[in-house]
């Protein structure tokens, strides 16, 4: 961007933001970080939460100085201590999926923030001239506060789909009304919307399928080179696969320690980094493979990427449970890290897709640990690990291209506008 053009300003309505940690902040944090490369700017609003699952200081730090942001209180679990002790304890577990069937809030627990951000962001609408707004979801009552501001303030409006809002499987609805009204919401946010971006084509599609919107795009989750250390890290003395990520939404290390049993005589660990990691300790003492598994807990990003790039293969799941269009991020910064990778994930997915285009891992179903075992005993036997340089050969999945993708999808629907 030459210096003498008008920065654009883009007001950015995401409810999960750094220091809140785990994947749901990354895509929009790194958005924030190369806008102004491209001609926007972003003025952030999001949650002022009294408790969370997990902190990212460091992705905080990196996107401080680069974006304006405001921090809004609410009315929903994560800004009530009250909710805290249920979520977080063990012994009561079950009440922390309590959200996912959206059985007494629509379309989702943080509906409580629309009613804060939408006044907040209608009276800064009063003193900053924004070119657009966008929403990032899920949360999917993000995109209502988004709508009213866009209605009131008159600005082109953009949805940045995470996940899918109609999905059975990863949101099931509590009853058919439920699911009625989710999709009369999803609806009138779409139908008034003036760019839909979503992370993958399954979610595209599923999109156009139920409302024919015009103007679409799909952005795919990607990865940072700056997270990515240039030197290679010294590996650890076993071969050593990781699975980076958090076991939750129905992942559990049960396939991948299975594979380890078969393998419990090769020189070989299994190393967990995530939200719920220690779960997978707890398995592999039921199964005598105690000493085969590291659990190193909730790491911040860059911390997490260098633990993992000390490894030999990384493993990739997904459960069956989830859907087809579940696409997390975490594959794309094992694509950066140039490892292999092997994934034990549904063969229709769009993460299968992506691994086949890239040619960066093997697929093998979610069940089947014998194959698992094979593929990692394959890789033990030709002892190399690749070069970080390949990551170099995915160029389409680099965070700051895409979100010059990203700028240039604003550009168009801040023209049409005029």
């Amino acid at each position: 961007m030459k210096k003498t053009e008008t920065v654009k300003k883009l007001l950015f309505i995401s409810y999960f933001f750094p220091p809140l940690g785990l994947s749901g902040v990354q895509r929009q944090a790194k958005f924030c970080k190369y806008m102004p490369d491209f001609g926007w700017s972003a003025t952030v609003l999001t949650s002022r939460p009294r408790w969370y699952f997990a902190f990212d200081r460091k992705m905080y730090e990196e996107i401080r100085n680069k974006t304006d942001i405001h921090r809004i209180p609410s009315l929903d679990h994560f800004h009530l201590p009250f909710f805290e002790k249920f979520f977080l304890s063990p012994k009561k577990e079950k009440l922390s999926n309590f959200g996912k069937s959206r059985s007494f809030a629509f379309p989702d627990p943080e509906i409580g923030w629309v009613p804060f951000c939408a006044d907040y962001a209608v009276r800064l609408c009063g003193k900053i001239k924004f070119d657009a707004v966008m929403c990032s979801v899920p949360p999917f009552s993000s995109a209502l506060a988004g709508l009213l501001v866009s209605k009131r303030c008159g600005l082109p409006l953009a949805i940045d789909f995470r996940d899918p809002w109609i999905d059975e499987k990863l949101f099931p609805s509590a009853t058919k009304y439920h699911a009625w009204f989710n999709l009369e919401l999803e609806k009138s946010v779409v139908r008034n919307s003036s760019l839909i971006i979503t992370i993958n084509e399954k979610i595209r599609n599923s999109i156009l399928e139920r409302h024919g919107t015009k103007n679409t795009a799909v952005i795919s989750h990607g990865y940072d080179p700056d997270d990515f250390p240039e030197m290679v890290l010294q590996s650890r003395e076993t071969f050593t696969v990781c699975h980076m990520g958090s076991l939750l939404r129905g992942r559990k290390p049960d396939v991948l320690l299975r594979a380890l049993d078969l393998l419990r005589f090769e020189n070989i660990k299994a190393v967990f980094i995530g939200k719920n990691s220690d779960s997978a300790l707890k398995t592999a003492e039921e199964k005598g493979l105690k000493v085969k598994i590291e659990s190193l807990g909730y790491l911040s990003h860059k911390d997490a990427i260098k633990e993992a790039m000390k490894s030999d293969v990384l493993w990739f799941y997904i459960s069956p449970s989830e859907g087809d269009a579940v696409s997390t991020g975490k594959l794309f910064d094992y694509l950066g890290t140039g490892l292999p990778i092997i994934a034990s994930i549904p063969n229709n997915t769009d993460a299968a897709e992506v691994l086949r285009k890239t040619g960066a891992g093997d697929v093998v179903s979610p069940d089947d640990h014998e194959t698992l075992s094979e593929k990692i005993k394959d890789l033990i036997k030709k002892k190399s690990r690749r070069s970080l340089n390949s990551r170099r050969s995915h160029p389409d999945y680099d965070r700051k291209k895409l979100t010059g993708s990203l700028c240039e999808e604003l550009d168009k629907i801040r023209y049409e506008s005029f």
